[in-house]
C-alpha cells in the first residue's frame, strides 16, 4: 500500500473509473443513444461485440476503483495498462470494421496519453523506492 500517490494521479484514476461506468449505464439503459451501430437487440445476444465492450468497460472501471481503494501504485499501473491496451484494441477493431470515427480516435488518444503519463510517474515512484542510496 502506498499512501504517497500524488492527488493528480488519484483524480485521473477516478475519472478513468467513472467515465466508463457512465457509458456502461447509458448502454444498458438506452443503447439506442449510441446511434446506428448500437441497438437494444445487441445486448440480448450473449457474447455479442457490443455486450463485450460494455462488460469490459464495467470490469476495467471496477479494477480502477479497487486499485484506488487499495492505494497501490502497482495495481494502478496494471489498471492503466489495461485501459491503454483495451482502448488501443478498440481503435484497431473499429478501424478494421470500418466503423471508426475521428472523435473516437481523439478520445482514445487523449485518455491513453493521460494513462501513459500516470504510469511514467508511478513507475518512477516505484523505482526510487527500490534504489538503495549510500
Amino acid at each position: 500500500m502506498n499512501k504517497n500517490i500524488p492527488i493528480s494521479i488519484m483524480i485521473w484514476a477516478f475519472l478513468m473509473g467513472s467515465l466508463p461506468l457512465v457509458f456502461v449505464g447509458i448502454a444498458y439503459l438506452n443503447p439506442d443513444f449510441y446511434g446506428e451501430h448500437w441497438s437494444s437487440q445487441d445486448f440480448t445476444r450473449l457474447g455479442d461485440v457490443y455486450g463485450n465492450y460494455v462488460a469490459r468497460n464495467a470490469a476495467s472501471a471496477l479494477i480502477m476503483f479497487f486499485a484506488l481503494w487499495q492505494r497501490s501504485a502497482e495495481m494502478l499501473i496494471v489498471a492503466f495498462l489495461m485501459r491503454i491496451f483495451s482502448d488501443l484494441f478498440d481503435v484497431i477493431h473499429n478501424t478494421i470494421a470500418g466503423t471508426i470515427e475521428i472523435y473516437y480516435i481523439l478520445d482514445a488518444s487523449f485518455l491513453t496519453t493521460g494513462c501513459v503519463i500516470c504510469i511514467y510517474f508511478l513507475w518512477g515512484m516505484q523505482a526510487s523506492k527500490k534504489i538503495n542510496y549510500p
